[in-house]
């Protein structure tokens, strides 16, 4: 613990010395950064955020283990205190489709809490109901419960809920539900375990109710009055900032994807519109093709067939084909998935930026690069493999199983580190795996690798195919001769068997027996038929043709 405790505050000092410069440039409108480089110090900015919040929260872990945390409760006003902090998130929330409610009484009992874990608890709930709530609502109450003497926090929202049998493991840390479909996929599981010891501290208790696909309630309820507490513990926290713990969840939330579908509608603004289809938010247009991706209309998906060389008489396979014709290490369509939307640009912006030839498709999850990559067949997928519904894994195992997709390079970006996480991720299938952080140059001359291979591999299927096309014309066109050839014409294997007669030669052999046909002869020897012919001089002939391999 005192090991966690010191590595943490030494996270803490460089990551001042990168986010306070940060601020300083951002913020600086005598020397304005470029839009450029302004996007990419803002993406600096929010990961460093989110690399301080995941600091401080082991911090705190570490203090609670060797009780060396307190709470230092305040007379607080917690309708007021917590409508401030979740007005942070109201726009996060609404933006993203979703109804919030605030519903907050006023206690007039007094109550006494620390308002920075206070914060911490809020935003905790509130980050959580966000990121598991694609449509419906967040209802946010305050609530006093006399009989009890409690002052209740209730966050309550409309998302997939939890497993009956994942509820008793909630509260336990680092421990994450697999295979839940929110908006990202990332997070260490330690959330919901620190609130808990922080309420805990409050001498309060957390509960939560849940059902898949209705919703979960999370109740916290703490202590009314100051009955419960020692002098001691009444304070105020100086150093106290309304806002500043809320900011990095608030901007960690801003980033997540909008939700997750099954259809293309998450294949973002950011890919050009006359490279991948666009946003349909029109949800009448989603059933007006049935056979292809759900919310693109007709229009959208014939401009992206064309786009891709796609005829609308070819099927799939030949599409994969006709397009192999190109230089596909130029001109080539990259399939990108990563739930992490500064991962995704920047990725994107980084391949753009190496080939401006390469089409870059960015998606925010697994199930939505699957169909567009057995609709489109991509040159190439470059895949996350932490992501929400269909993880990485997932994705590989489907682009595997299907004839169309099987071909194509799939490389899987991971933070998992070490031979053994590389090993299992090439036996699962994959082409390539990186380790993050990855070197840039690194990444752009590996796909520019697999495309370049992927190409040789294309051409030669389309070769293969095209000499497949030609012996099947040339024996069509020496069986249209056969057909028509007015004497008989049979072969043989070599064991004397026939294995082809023309028109001709069946119609000799059932001249007495009209009814049989060409397979009552197929795999039949000529001796049974001829068998006077097996001591001729021709049977002869032919016995010892096949002794000597001699025509």
């Amino acid at each position: 613990t005192l090991f966690f405790s010191n590595i943490s505050h030494e996270f803490r000092t460089p990551l001042t010395l990168m986010l306070s410069p940060l601020e300083d440039m951002l913020a600086d409108n005598t020397y304005p950064l470029g839009i450029k480089d302004r996007n990419r110090a803002q993406m600096i900015y929010r990961s460093g955020l989110r690399l301080l919040k995941l600091v401080n929260t082991l911090l705190d872990f570490s203090r609670i283990e060797a009780s060396r945390i307190t709470a230092v409760h305040e007379l607080t006003d917690i309708a007021q205190l917590t409508y401030d902090l979740a007005s942070l998130f109201r726009h996060t929330i609404e933006k993203a489709g979703l109804e919030f409610i605030m519903d907050l009484e006023e206690i007039k009992q007094e109550v006494y809490v620390d308002k920075e874990m206070w914060e911490k608890i809020l935003f905790n709930l509130l980050s959580n109901a966000f990121k598991f709530t694609i449509h419906g609502s967040i209802i946010l109450q305050i609530k006093s419960d006399p009989e009890l003497n409690q002052a209740k926090l209730i966050v309550k929202d409309t998302g997939v809920g939890i497993p009956d049998k994942e509820k008793h493991r909630i509260f336990e840390r680092f421990h994450r539900i697999e295979s839940t479909e929110g908006r990202s996929f990332e997070g260490t599981g330690i959330g919901l375990a620190l609130i808990q010891e922080l309420i805990k501290l409050h001498g309060g208790t957390i509960i939560c109710e849940s059902q898949i696909k209705q919703g979960s309630t999370f109740t916290v309820s703490v202590p009314l009055g100051k009955g419960h507490l020692s002098k001691d513990k009444i304070s105020v926290r100086e150093s106290y900032k309304p806002g500043a713990i809320g900011t990095a969840f608030v901007e960690e939330a801003s980033k997540w994807s909008s939700g997750v579908v099954t259809n293309l509608e998450t294949v973002q603004k950011e890919n050009s519109p006359q490279d991948s289809p666009q946003l349909n938010t029109n949800n009448n247009n989603s059933n007006n093709n049935n056979n292809g991706i759900k919310g693109l209309n007709t229009s959208q998906e014939l401009n992206l067939a064309f786009n891709h060389g796609l005829s609308s008489e070819m099927s799939v396979g030949e599409h994969d084909l006709r397009r192999s014709s190109l230089d596909l290490s130029q001109n080539s369509v990259i399939l990108l998935a990563d739930d992490n939307s500064d991962m995704r640009s920047y990725v994107k912006s980084l391949l753009e930026q190496a080939n401006y030839s390469w089409t870059i498709v960015a998606v925010d999850n697994g199930l939505t690069a699957l169909n567009y990559a057995k609709k489109y067949i991509p040159d190439l997928i470059l895949s996350d493999i932490m992501m929400p519904v269909l993880d990485g894994y997932g994705l590989l195992k489907e682009i595997r199983s299907n004839e169309a997709t099987l071909t194509i390079p799939v490389l899987l970006l991971s933070a998992r580190a070490g031979d053994e996480a590389k090993v299992e991720g090439m036996r699962a299938g994959a082409d390539d795996y990186l380790v993050k952080p990855f070197s840039a140059r690194e990444l752009v001359a590996r796909v520019e690798g697999h495309l370049r291979v992927h190409k040789i591999r294309k051409e030669a299927a389309m070769k293969e195919k095209e000499l497949l096309r030609e012996v099947q014309a040339t024996t069509d066109q020496y069986n249209d001769v056969l057909k028509n050839l007015n004497e008989g014409f049979t072969v043989l294997d070599e064991d004397f068997n026939y294995v082809y007669l023309n028109p001709f030669a069946l119609g000799e052999l059932t001249k007495n027996n009209p009814n049989l046909s060409s397979s009552d002869f197929i795999g039949v020897s000529i001796w049974k038929i001829y068998p006077e012919l097996e001591k001729s001089s021709f049977g002869s002939l032919l016995k010892e043709v096949k002794e000597t391999k001699v025509p």
